[in-house]
């Protein structure tokens, strides 16, 4: 259990055994920092921040295990993938992997991507498998819904 996951679990009341009990694999949107972040494991993680929009969460006991990823700047990627697909607004549920699909495109720096392109390649190629088939619920980021 990450400490600030167990943290929130506490201040709603819920108790320890609870929490293993209730943990659901989820896409949140964390408004005031602006990222969105993905676990699919309760349990701690080691970091790897990939570049200035993906981190992966490594197990911390196995390192080649992902349990989860952060997208920094998620409301940037969010209005960037509007611009391109039409319909966008309109629906309530995204795939989560077009918006590591447009970290990717955005954090394109080439000094910085062609010294490390390997380490970034496989970090995205990972984090595409990891929320394959995850969707995020937009309506987290407050826009107004099309009367």
């Amino acid at each position: 259990m990450t400490e600030f996951v167990g943290l929130l679990f506490h201040a709603a009341g819920v108790s320890r055994a609870q929490e293993r009990e209730s943990f659901e694999p989820t896409a949140k949107y964390y408004h005031a920092m602006d990222f969105l972040l993905y676990l699919r494991e309760d349990c701690s993680y080691v970091a790897d921040r990939v570049d200035p929009f993906l981190t992966v969460l490594y197990h911390p006991h196995d390192q080649s295990r992902i349990v989860g990823i952060k997208l920094k700047g998620f409301r940037f990627l969010f209005d960037q993938l509007r611009k391109i697909v039409e319909h966008l607004e309109s629906e309530h549920f995204l795939p989560v992997v077009k918006f590591i699909e447009m970290a990717l495109v955005a954090g394109m720096a080439e000094a910085y991507i062609d010294q490390n392109r390997e380490r970034i390649k496989k970090s995205y190629d990972d984090a595409r498998g990891l929320v394959a088939g995850v969707e995020f619920d937009q309506r987290e980021l407050g826009f107004k819904e099309a009367a």
